[in-house]
């Protein structure tokens, strides 16, 4: 992590690697920059879009905006738009008017990246009022002075809250703020003048309070929020396992990525959220697929939620199978080279547990330079040009500058040979001067072609140089008139000068007239060479691009090709053996070049550069002209195809009434599916599999498999948004993952999985014995069942599927079976097991309760799954009858209970409070005697 730090103290972080640093657009017209510097004073000067701030490996980098406006200097350097520079820590940057300080973030990678330990040092700590924030950062033993600053400014603290609201009403001197270890602590000024809260809580002067996070401080009518995060604490394979790959190397081309298994499992004793991320390479370099084939967006960090399981068994809740995906981009910025990476997975609990592992990319080369010219048209015998070599690519290279002119021009290079970093450039003087400049006519263009070599690369500017007369035409048409006004006189002085000279006219040398009929022809055009020689004599020589030849006198004609423009010569001599020369160039109308830049396209819209030259053209066309208003004759423009196209240009010269044509071709390479793999590659029947994709180049992605899975069921799927799918085979089978692009070409991977049967259930019996009618727990273990098992319990005919257990109440001694029939049809019985059961007594009564001695009693009883059942008189008489049945009996004065017990052939019934009755006898009562009647005296 890296952070701008303002003048003020304010803190501006670069999270994620990476951030567009700007102002924020009143009218929203544009997207808001990572880092605001608009709150700034002086922040108006600062473009919406100025600086981009990028991390590549360890190194940091600051890339202008092409939007920026205003100036940007760092360290001392002026940038310009697109230009880029290496940042280091402590540089100042200055935008518009606004000054910060790049701080890189120096800690230092772990030795070990799984060793356990604890972070030395404190926790990055800061405070927060509004949107500004003062990181608090010194070495222990020393303070920070907090306050504000001077109105003169000659006082500054080390935290300043002036610029906070109400931040007046801080003392200069407020407090000191230091630590000891990771506890940050405050301590009150003693002459402070206006008080100090801290969380509502008044404190003295020269009290000193240690702070947690989240403490709120109230200096004067100012409030600001302490904050700090909790220290990681990095942990051992026990508690978390990381598991990267493989691969743990991967190699790239830009442009290209390549999915890796990442695989974390929690072994913590929490259930728990993680948070996964990749630091050493650039954000925008990775991203990861959850497991449930979601990736989140750029500006958070992936998270999982897992059980937790106990070591060193993981188990499938416990267990994240994410996938992580490299793409380096096709950038200037993304250097070639080895980039060691660390992956992390932290706990989101109060523990702050991490986990890392180590993986390192390499990114492969690719060489692209681009030559620029300014102005690529100019007037004199001499001019200078600017030429400007790019190097687009991502590795250094060797460029060599070359120059082809014409045997009038001069030119010279300020270098012949450059080096340039990946993304860099370099500006090369050009001088061209004209060897002759003519007195009369009118004026030369002359050209040049520059070309710079680099790896099999060679892209081409032209310079124009038109090169005027020595005499001005306005003063040769002045001369011109005047010798018309002369011309009466003249004739006679021309008379008789034409005698004198006629005399000498066999001294003269040849009048030697080479014409073309077509000065401007098409590539590979014909025309016709006249000549007419005077004063010649015997043959003349003709010389041209395929050699020389003689050809006869005083004149004749010959068809000539030519595929660039060409200069012929024709000689003769005289009587005397003068000779002269005379010559003819024919201009060519011709395409030099014509690409289309990526020739090979991935999705369609993609961008395509057709770029293209010409020489003698005064209009071109290209076909299709959808996305093409108007061309130049020399240029470039970007277009989207949405299927392969051949561009055709057709450059044409009014003038001669010709026509040349060129084609270049966009088209869509075959799809490429760089990873089709499965998270298991044998389940049972009906089991859940995971297949994930790494496919890029295709405008359909389809997933087929056979009829026997329950998802896909022999249908094909458009998976063309997504990265993975769940499938759940019945059978052994392939799945064909098949990508397809615009022109219909295609790429197919397949997978095989295998599917293993269900596992032989057993069926677990109660421990003991029970009464009928009593609950017995069946339990059991089925390996490999799933949602899409049927499990029947027999002979009840109970469905149990997705369970474990069930009660049952028989009411005898049943055998109980299990059932399993999987998602395939196969169907399985367990090993039958017995619930024994003991007779259980439903009924038992003896009829009436309370009796006299002699008196009878019905005894009447019900028992369920008994074989035999005995009654027993607690004088030890006993009675023998069927499971339901009853008796009379007459109990003795002595009997006061019965008890009954059944038995087949588990046991006896259990005794219980319904086993036995109790009765009361009373015992007969006696008679009343008779009394007699005596006869009285005398009677």
């Amino acid at each position: 992590m890296a952070e701008l730090v303002a003048g003020n103290g304010a803190c501006f972080p670069l999270r994620q690697g990476a951030g567009l640093v700007g102002r924020r657009d009143e009218d929203r017209a544009s997207p808001a920059p990572d880092v605001d510097l608009g709150v700034l004073e002086g922040g108006r000067t600062v473009s919406r879009q100025h600086v981009r701030i990028y991390r590549s490996g360890a190194d940091w980098y600051l890339k202008v905006q092409s939007r920026a406006r205003n100036a940007t200097v760092v360290a001392g350097q002026l940038l310009l738009p697109n230009q880029a520079t290496k940042l280091h820590d402590g540089d100042e940057i200055k935008l518009g008017t606004v000054t910060v300080v790049f701080r890189a973030d120096r800690e230092l990678p772990l030795p070990d990246p799984n060793a356990t330990m604890i972070r030395t040092g404190p926790a990055p700590a800061e405070l927060r009022s509004g949107e500004l924030r003062l990181p608090l950062a010194v070495a222990e033993g020393r303070m920070l002075t907090l306050g504000r600053h001077s109105d003169d400014a000659t006082y500054q603290p080390d935290v300043d809250l002036g610029e906070v609201p109400s931040g007046r009403t801080i003392s200069r001197r407020h407090g000191l703020l230091f630590h000891h270890g990771n506890t940050w602590y405050l301590r009150v000024e003693a002459d402070v003048t206006n008080p100090t809260y801290l969380n509502a809580k008044l404190l003295q002067k020269g009290e000193e309070v240690a702070l947690t996070d989240g403490d709120q401080l109230r200096m004067g009518n100012a409030l600001a929020t302490f904050h700090q995060d909790k220290p990681v604490r990095y942990v051992d394979s026990d508690l978390l396992d990381l598991a990267l790959g493989p691969p743990t190397d991967v190699t790239l081309e830009t442009g290209a990525q390549q999915a890796v298994l990442l695989t974390l499992v929690n072994f913590t004793g929490r259930v728990d959220w993680f948070v996964l991320d990749v630091n050493r390479i650039p954000a925008e370099w990775w991203k990861i697929v959850l497991p449930d084939g979601s990736t989140p967006p750029a500006e958070e960090l992936p998270q999982v939620r897992l059980d937790t399981a106990v070591p060193p068994l993981a188990t499938p809740t416990a267990t994240a199978r994410v996938t992580l995906v490299l793409a380096p981009p096709r950038r200037a910025d993304a250097r070639a080279g080895t980039y060691p990476f660390l992956v992390s997975a932290t706990s989101l609990d109060n523990r702050r547990l991490r986990r890392t592992a180590t993986g390192q990319l390499v990114v492969k080369p690719f060489v692209s330079v681009r030559l620029s010219l300014e102005p690529a048209y100019m007037t004199g015998s001499r001019a200078r040009y600017r030429l400007g070599v790019f190097n687009d690519g991502n590795t250094p290279v060797i460029v060599s500058m070359q120059v082809d002119t014409d045997k009038r021009l001069e030119a010279k290079l300020g270098h012949t040979e450059v080096t340039l970093a990946n993304g860099s450039d370099a500006a090369i003087d050009l001088d061209l001067r004209v060897k002759r400049r003519p007195w009369l006519g009118p004026a030369v263009v002359h050209k040049a072609i520059i070309k710079a070599v680099a790896d099999q690369q060679t892209p081409i500017q032209e310079a124009f140089l038109t090169c005027p007369p020595r005499i001005p035409l306005w003063l040769q048409n002045v001369l011109g008139r005047i010798q018309a006004d002369l011309k009466p006189i003249l004739a006679v002085l021309a008379v008789l000068t034409a005698l004198l000279v006629a005399g000498y006219l066999w001294l003269l040398p040849p009048d030697v007239k080479l014409v073309p009929d077509k000065p401007l022809v098409a590539s590979s055009g014909s025309t016709t060479l006249s000549w007419n020689v005077r004063r010649g004599e015997g043959q003349a020589v003709l010389e041209g691009p395929a050699g020389s030849q003689q050809v006869p006198l005083p004149s004749g004609t010959i068809t000539v090709n030519a595929d660039q423009a060409v200069e012929y010569k024709l000689s003769a001599r005289n009587v005397i053996g003068l000779g002269a020369t005379g010559s003819a160039r024919i201009q060519v109308l011709r395409v030099v070049s014509f690409t289309a830049t990526p020739d090979t396209l991935k999705q369609p819209g993609d961008p395509v550069t057709l770029q293209w030259t010409t020489e003698n053209a005064t209009s071109v066309n290209i076909e299709p002209s959808d996305e093409i208003a108007s061309a130049p004759v020399n240029g470039k423009v970007v277009v989207h195809p949405q299927t392969s196209t051949t561009y055709r240009l057709v450059a044409s010269n009014d003038q001669a009434g010709a026509q040349v044509s060129a084609e270049t071709r966009a088209a869509f390479g075959a799809p490429r599916i760089a990873q089709f793999q499965q998270d298991h590659q044998q389940v049972f029947p009906g089991d859940p599999v995971l297949l994930s994709w790494v496919a890029d180049g295709f405008t359909r992605l389809t997933l087929k498999g056979s009829s026997d899975d329950l998802e896909l069921k022999g249908v094909e799927q458009d998976v063309t948004r997504r990265t993975s799918m769940l499938v759940r085979p019945v059978r052994s089978g392939q799945y064909t993952l098949v990508a397809a692009n615009t022109d219909g070409m295609t790429t197919e991977a397949q997978v095989s999985i295998g599917t293993l049967p269900i596992k032989t259930s057993r069926l677990q019996p109660p421990a003991k014995p029970i009464s009928a009618g009593e609950t017995a727990t069946l339990s059991w273990q089925i390996e490999g069942a799933n949602d899409r098992t049927t499990v029947v319990l027999q002979p009840d005919g109970i469905d149990v599927s997705g369970r474990t257990s069930v009660d049952v109440q028989p009411g005898h001694t049943t055998k109980y079976i299990l059932q399993v029939t999987a998602a395939d049809g196969q169907s399985m019985t367990s090993d039958a097991v017995t619930v024994p059961v003991l007779p259980a007594i439903r009924e038992f009564r003896v009829v009436p309760a309370t009796i006299t001695e002699g008196d009878p009693v019905v005894l009447t009883w019900n028992v369920v799954d008994a074989d035999t059942v005995t009654i027993t008189r607690d004088d030890g008489a006993q009675f023998v009858g069927k499971p339901a049945d009853q008796t009379p009996d007459h109990p003795s004065a002595a009997v006061t209970s019965y008890t009954i017990k059944a038995r087949n052939a588990t046991g006896d019934s259990a005794d219980s409070v319904a086993s036995v009755i109790k009765i009361k006898v009373q015992p007969a009562s006696t008679p009343t005697p008779v009394p007699r009647i005596l006869p009285l005296p005398g009677v």
